[in-house]
């Protein structure tokens, strides 16, 4: 069997930091209130914050559609 993986020219090195500075990361508190397709719902009793995403959280590219048609149906995005 022949070995014929073409790769690409790699985006970093092994010796790179693993963070760089001012790169914002996911779970950055307020993070999920500044992401399309997602929204805040309340809190639970002890305080942590709830909420519901829409189609809008896994495609950028026309999400209206994969959204449920029925309002009271359980939004499940894809992907």
């Amino acid at each position: 069997m022949g070995d014929n993986i073409k790769v690409g020219k790699p985006q970093t090195t092994p010796t790179a930091p693993a963070h760089t500075r001012g790169i914002r990361e996911g779970n950055q508190p307020g993070s999920f209130d500044r992401d399309p397709g997602h929204y805040s719902t309340g809190e639970t009793a002890s305080g942590r914050p709830t909420g519901h995403s829409t189609a809008r959280r896994s495609t950028g590219v026309n999400p209206e559609p994969k959204n449920p048609i029925d309002p009271k149906s359980p939004n499940l995005p894809p992907a």
